[in-house]
């Protein structure tokens, strides 16, 4: 019997590697692409919850006849001591998860190891149920295959590779099982007969006595007469993990993307088994990720599906399979090992084995739950994973509305901002004197960052590259000029960002890749370099967020962000000058004089800074007194007189919180801002220009 401090130690240990797991679930995605993984945490997050017990339901199924399979075949060898049901159960989940776990089946041996050393079972009939159990998943689905081709037949027509499929699958399961059933025991004669010295040797002899062993059990399995009811459990096995793996699929399709909720299911299951056979492949790819995506994904493109939706639901259907599958593979090897550890007292260790034993398993609990932190804080900080709710007006309490018409009674010229109050975020304006309000964009994606030309007849911006895309993602963003005048837009560059003009108009600056910072030339389209992560002054490894670029001094201003924060000015030519190390959203004002940022002091954590580059001297500039005090968003309007910039009363989240457009005059007191907009939807990213 256990006691209970093997007891805690064990269930330590085995939550802190379910930790583990888990850390590597939510990390390994971001191998693939940074701006694919927010759209695969938003489907995950979709998922229909009753697709997903389906699948746990039809992975219990299939795990269950699995099981009931070796059985069979280990009786079929001729060995005598076969475990349980509930037994061989428990080791058939833990064989699930490891052979997901390890790359081109190696998790297999895993089975071999718990049935031997768990169960007394011989390795012969391990190796043997093992075996012929591959043999006849293979031969299952040949049938399945030859199933799907015949319905394609009746119905659209049958697909030309599945014919290459087929006749490759036949000719495998004839050489495997040429090899297993009848070329085995030839084969180890050939040995004893050739081998002639070697055979003396000690462990040649252990090697030919084991080859001969499950040669003997192969025999015994292929003259038992249950092969017929091997390939019905076999048929069952595999009907019972394709239909889930089916319903996995279209618990993340229907709720994401419409484009694939309608396929049928006989080409879900073409999909699914594409990326069965690309984890199967003898490839380092630790989980399976990368190659199961890209058999599935394959499959999905050549039967008509769209690339991009197709390997994002790959991708989210595959961590879903995974958390299952390792939270009952866990529980089933959690189950062996307390349930075979019981068998037998064991000899009671020392107390400085036990100590170690104890520190052990502290610290793979302990570096379980720091994975699991870590990656859970990386997954928060890539922002919402779905677009915020429209919102609604809302009247202007006390003398707002007055406040504001007087403040902006002498002033000429508009404002334009992002504000998803349309349903998702498109650009706005605001007219003044009038306040008048106007939508710019009605694009089913998100457009934000407008930055209004030299001239006031453009507007630079970006817009997202999938229909909800958070800021924080600096990546799948393609940067758009919108003529005011006529409303046409027209895209001059794919994945940047933050775009900014020119001082004549003649050119856009932005951020690109996360990476470089280039100047397009509108005229001829070109784009030069100016600033690249890893290229002298830049750091490697940095994001370049929200880039300005001062060409009377030809310097960049830049929060460079990597572990760390740092604002730098960056000359072209000099040496880089650290303006503050925790501030963010910089710009230039005209005159290229000052540099507006936001950094923390102020009521609500954030304030308005002005940082003076003759005097090289930092100043907190603006703290609102009212309740809308945490700030974001600064803009100096052309004119140099006048700031414009958002605030929240509560929340962070730049395209979530209820920010609100405020307006002041740097001549008067801050209790002077005047609040623009009334709206309870998100606000941002305002810019100013005045005749």
């Amino acid at each position: 019997m256990l006691d209970r401090r093997s007891f805690l130690l064990r269930t330590a240990v085995s939550i802190g590697v379910s930790l583990l797991v888990l850390a590597l679930i939510l990390r390994f995605p971001t191998g693939q692409d940074d701006a694919v993984r927010p759209g695969i945490l938003a489907a995950l997050g979709r998922a229909s919850l009753p697709f997903v017990l389906l699948y746990v339901f039809f992975s219990l199924f299939q795990a269950f006849f699995r099981a009931v399979r070796y059985r069979v075949l280990i009786r079929a060898a001729a060995h005598t001591a076969v475990p349980s049901l509930l037994h061989t159960g428990m080791v058939t989940l833990a064989r699930n998860m490891f052979v997901d776990l390890l790359p081109a089946r190696a998790g297999e041996l895993a089975y071999i190891a718990m049935m031997n050393r768990g169960y007394n079972v011989s390795g012969a009939a391990c190796v043997s149920s093992l075996t012929v159990s591959f043999l006849f998943d293979l031969v299952a689905l040949f049938v399945i295959l030859v199933v799907l081709g015949l319905f394609q037949v009746f119905t659209a027509g049958l697909t030309g590779w599945l014919l290459y499929v087929l006749a490759g699958l036949l000719i495998l399961c004839v050489l495997v099982g040429g090899i297993l059933f009848f070329a085995l025991r030839p084969a180890m004669a050939l040995v004893r007969r050739f081998a002639g010295g070697l055979c003396t040797l000690r462990g040649m002899q252990k090697v030919l006595r084991f080859g001969e062993e499950a040669a003997a059990a192969m025999d015994f399995t292929r003259r038992s007469g249950t092969l017929w009811s091997v390939l019905g459990l076999s048929l069952l096995v595999r009907a019972g993990k394709y239909t889930g793996l089916g319903m996995l699929f279209y618990a993340v399709a229907r709720p994401s993307f419409p484009a694939l909720a309608g396929a049928p299911l006989f080409e879900v299951l073409l999909a699914l088994l594409g990326a069965e056979a690309g984890a199967s492949l003898p490839a380092p790819a630790f989980m399976s990720f990368g190659v199961y995506e890209a058999g599935g994904l394959l499959a999905l493109t050549l039967l008509g599906f769209p690339a991009a939706a197709s390997r994002v639901a790959m991708l989210a259907m595959h961590i879903l399979s995974q958390v299952v599958d390792y939270l009952l593979g866990g529980a089933g090897l959690v189950a062996f090992i307390f349930l075979t550890g019981r068998r037998g007292v064991a000899p009671v260790p020392g107390r400085a084995r036990r100590l170690a034993y104890a520190a052990i398993a502290l610290a793979v609990f302990g570096l379980g739950l720091a994975g699991a932190a870590w990656q859970w804080r990386r997954v928060k900080k890539l922002g919402a994973l779905e677009s915020p709710a429209a919102g609604q007006a809302v009247a202007p309490p006390g003398d707002a509305a007055e406040r504001r018409t007087a403040a902006v009674r002498e002033l000429r010229g508009f404002m334009v901002w992002s504000s998803n109050r349309s349903g998702q975020h498109d650009l706005q304006m605001m007219r003044f004197p009038g306040l008048s309000i106007t939508p710019l964009t009605t694009h089913p994606h998100v457009d934000t960052f407008p930055r209004i030309s030299p001239d006031g007849e453009r507007v630079v911006f970006c817009r997202s590259r999938e229909p909800w895309v958070s800021q924080r993602n600096p990546v799948p963003w393609d940067v758009y000029v919108l003529d005011l005048a006529s409303g046409r837009e027209r895209k001059i560059a794919a994945n940047a960002n933050t775009p900014t003009w020119s001082a004549r108009g003649d050119a856009v600056f932005y951020q690109r890749n996360a990476g470089e910072f280039v100047r397009h030339t509108l005229a001829d389209d070109t784009a030069t370099v100016l600033f690249e992560a890893g290229r002298d002054p830049m750091p490697g490894g940095v994001n370049l967020q929200t880039p300005s670029f001062s060409e009377k001094h030809q310097a960049m201003a830049v929060t460079l962000r990597r572990a760390r924060r740092s604002v730098r000015i960056v000359p072209r030519d000099g040496e880089p000058i650290e303006v503050t190390r925790s501030g963010c959203q910089l710009a230039w004002t005209p005159g290229g004089r000052f540099l507006v940022y936001v950094d923390h002091g102020g009521r609500m954590k954030n304030a308005i800074y002005r940082f003076d580059l003759e005097q090289r001297k930092s100043a907190q500039w603006l703290d609102l007194p009212g309740a809308y005090s945490h700030e974001y968003f600064p803009r100096v309007a052309n004119n140099g007189r006048h700031l414009v910039l958002g605030a929240a009363a509560e929340g962070h989240e730049h395209d979530v919180a209820d920010y609100e457009i405020f307006l002041w005059d740097p001549r008067t007191p801050a209790a002077a801002a005047v609040r623009l907009t009334f709206h309870t939807g998100n606000d941002c990213w305002p810019d100013l220009w005045v005749d």
